[in-house]
């Protein structure tokens, strides 16, 4: 069949769907369950780092956007699905925050869940949605392991029924437990079971063998670091099946290289892909029928933040209004997004901002309109409708009544400032909170509930002394300043500039010399005759972080001390709190990484890891320093977005800091999320692992593949263990061996138990969000819990 016949087809079965009434592009009720699929490592806000100088809390995905995946149907974190702007509420502007669902849900869903194969064209249209052109799919990888129920060549997903991978999924008995952390693994890392990608048609795009107008596209998905994962191999291998299960695309099946690492490898394999047989081209090459297309329609108000061409998106936040040349993997809360490229309709970035009714469209000649250019770091409104796509100046006055509309009012926070005593771990508890913040106070209400082998010595420093260093060292005085001037919500630059002037007064700031020695005192008192040559981890704990609305990871640093460098007179290092056995270690990791980068420039991801090793074995790390450097931490351009993105006064946000040993050369690194509700069965508990130091929720290295790991909690413990992705660190079956894990749900369900009826009683049904170690002496220790915030579409 000719593709000009086909696209005729495409019309009919476009007409055909819409009349059976089949259109809406949101899950339907009913048909899957999407709750409970995140875990701290899916979106929220996280970071690389080893436990020396980071911990899993300190990390960021908000401002480092490498997030892995496109088909994930939620954000962990803070952010409510529910409080998308609605325009004609607001009152500003005519309400266009409507998406573009083109059927009534309330109408039947015609046509198969899925197919495995579509002879004609008329097949693979009767899954679409109406007014869409693209249709998801998954194949199984050749020689990869086979897991049940996806034993089939292909598989073609309704995207009526299923708009994301993992909700087709999870409609198999056998996969309904499939983590989003175990999706990601089998689906993109270079250990992939399967591929995934989507399949979608564009008739005014010539064939770049040929030229003959007509294509179908097809994309992959890949993981964004830790190398792209495909070759030539891969591609031809899926373009060679896609061709198998759909006869009526032949010749026409085009790679499209999405974003730009993927650009990279075309440009670096373009003859081997043509020799291969494998046709490619980059989203600038497809053929829109207008220059403009809507994806989201809707208003949004923020500083325009203009990518350069060719610039992947990196730094933004929830008031930025984006323009960047291709659409990124993955994306958390912006204000509007404009890409020159064209997006996939179902991609990850294209329906996480439909969901939550942010303006996105591609505008082909965005970076030619020197009208949107000239507002580069301006205050403005984006506005997109079917047909059209504006952005103007905006006066602060109406931003505001807009995001008082819109978003989530947390307004002023509380917390305790008077009292200045330090609370001991061994004598606080969770209703320590309003001095030292959430995380301190758990960690007392962790050393109360466990044996103190399995949890953390040390101590919370109150608010009193970051207010006391503020107010002491005139930086409340320019704090208020800054925040009384309307330029730090209209000018973006601004902004930016005035948050780093108040960060740097922290770091020369001095410290209250009765503090710290009060400081030194009780690091002594707590952690013994060798405090002053043990590694001391001084971590976040503000009053706006760990809450059981709000998250708040990774806005806010933590940092490595030692005693001894403060006490030995010198700057010089490397820090006295460094054993020879981490500095043998540390060294090995650098001299392996250093091979590594040697051997392949191209993992750019190397050098910041490398950096931060050279840092760790030739710096010094005096308290007080990490002290200033923590403080300063409530100052960050993504904790202040944050924070306005919920309407919270900043001048009622306080630092606190917990105090505890540094954890050096530990076995495992565990992230834990209880009792999770994912079908009718017994409450699942989900572990996902890393070897040694290892990040979990985004590893220093990306290739490094976490095993997620997962359980049930039955009448008698310990139920029903499944590993679901496998470790590529370790040839073991699974990494906590039987007695480990025997003892590790007995301590997660103690803890579990305890906070349900203690400090959070009044959350029901609690789940849990907890941070495990596996330390060099075999201990169990959890070092960190808070409630899991988690929202997803239809929670």
């Amino acid at each position: 069949m000719s593709y000009r016949a086909t696209i005729g087809l495409l019309v009919i079965g476009v007409v055909f769907l819409t009349a059976a009434g089949c259109g809406s592009d949101e899950p339907t009720p009913g048909r899957a369950d999407v709750s409970d699929q995140g875990d701290l490592a899916e979106d929220g806000f996280v970071d690389p780092g080893d436990d020396d100088t980071r911990d899993e809390e300190d990390s960021d995905v908000a401002t480092n956007q490498d997030a892995v995946d496109r088909d994930t149907p939620h954000d962990n974190g803070v952010d409510d699905l529910d409080s998308a702007p609605d325009s004609a509420v607001c009152g500003l502007v005519p309400d266009v925050t409507g998406d573009t669902a083109l059927a009534d849900l309330s109408l039947p869903i015609s046509g198969p869940d899925y197919r495995t194969s579509a002879a004609e064209f008329r097949d693979w249209a009767e899954l679409l949605v109406p007014g869409d052109n693209g249709v998801k799919f998954l194949l199984p990888v050749d020689g990869a392991e086979v897991r049940q129920p996806i034993t089939e060549a292909c598989y073609f997903q309704n995207m009526n029924v299923f708009e994301w991978h993992i909700l087709f999924l999870h409609s198999f008995p056998e996969l309904a437990t499939l983590s989003f952390q175990a999706y990601t693994q089998l689906v993109l890392s270079s250990e992939r079971i399967w591929w995934g990608g989507e399949v979608s048609s564009w008739p005014g795009t010539p064939n770049p063998i040929g030229g003959e107008p007509g294509i179908f596209g097809f994309t992959i998905y890949t993981q964004a670091q830790g190398g792209l994962s495909l070759s030539v191999e891969g591609l031809q291998e899926v373009r060679d099946q896609l061709a198998e299960c759909l006869p009526f695309a032949g010749d026409s099946l085009v790679w499209i290289a999405e974003d730009l690492a993927q650009q990279q490898f075309l440009t670096d394999n373009t003859v081997a892909l043509s020799e291969a047989g494998v046709a490619a081209i980059r989203p600038s090459q497809l053929v829109l029928q207008s220059p403009t297309t809507a994806y989201s329609t809707g208003v949004g108000y923020g500083f325009l933040n203009v990518v350069s061409e060719g610039q992947a998106l990196s730094a933004y936040g929830p008031t930025d209004v984006v323009v960047v040349e291709s659409a990124p993997n993955d994306i958390a809360l912006v204000a509007g997004l404009i890409t020159a490229n064209p997006q996939s309709l179902h991609s990850h970035v294209n329906l996480r901002l439909r969901e939550k009714g942010i303006p996105n469209a591609s505008m082909s000649g965005v970076y030619q309109d020197a009208g949107i250019l000239a507002l580069e770091g301006r205050l403005v409104r984006l506005t997109v409708t079917d047909e059209s796509l504006s952005v103007v100046q905006a006066s602060l006055a109406e931003a505001q009544a807009f995001w008082a509309c819109s978003r989530p009012q947390v307004g002023a926070l509380t917390g305790d400032t008077s009292s200045a005593d330090f609370v001991t771990f061994a004598d606080g508890g969770h209703t320590n909170s309003q001095s030292v913040g959430v995380k301190a106070a758990n960690l007392a209400e962790l050393r109360q509930t466990l044996p103190a082998e399995n949890s953390v010595p040390g101590f919370g420093v109150p608010f009193h002394w970051y207010v006391e260093f503020t107010e002491r060292n005139g930086i409340q005085d320019l704090i208020e300043e800054r925040l009384g001037d309307d330029r730090l919500r209209t000018d973006r630059a601004y902004l930016e500039e005035s948050l780093e002037e108040i960060r740097s007064r922290f770091e020369l700031g001095s410290i209250h010399a009765g503090f710290f020695l009060f400081l030194k005192d009780q690091i002594r008192a707590e952690f013994g005759p060798n405090a002053e040559l043990t590694p001391i981890r001084l971590r976040s704990s503000t009053n706006a972080e760990d809450l059981e609305f709000i998250s708040g990871a990774g806005l806010y640093d933590s940092r490595r001390g030692c005693l001894a460098d403060d006490l030995d007179g010198d700057d010089q290092g490397p820090s006295r709190c460094l054993s020879s056995d981490e500095r043998a270690f540390l060294q090995a990791q650098l001299d392996a990484r250093l091979v590594e980068l040697d051997a392949h420039p191209e993992r750019t991801w190397l050098v910041p890891l490398i950096a931060d090793l050279r840092r760790d074995l030739e710096n010094e790390k005096p308290v007080a320093e990490a002290l200033r450097e923590v403080w300063a931490s409530l100052w960050n351009l993504r904790a202040f977005d944050e924070r306005e993105y919920y309407g919270i006064d900043h001048r009622t946000a306080y630092m606190g800091v917990a105090v505890n040993p540094s954890f050096v050369m530990e076995r495992l690194n565990a992230v834990v999320v209880t009792n999770l509700s994912v079908d009718d069965g017994l409450p699942l508990y989900r572990v996902v692992t890393q070897v040694g130091s290892e990040s979990v929720v985004q590893p220093a290295d990306p290739s490094a593949i976490a095993e997620v790991m997962t359980f049930r909690r039955g009448d008698e413990g310990l139920e029903d263990v499944q590993v679901l992705v496998h470790s590529n660190l370790s040839e073991s079956e699974r990494l906590w061996s039987d007695d480990e894990l025997a003892e590790l749900s007995d301590l997660l369900f103690l803890v579990q138990d305890e906070f349900e009826a203690g400090a959070y009683s009044h959350l029901v049904p609690l789940r849990l969000d907890l941070e495990v170690k596996l330390t060099r002496d075999g201990r169990i220790v959890i070092k960190q819990v808070r409630p899991y915030v988690d929202v997803a579409p239809g929670d």
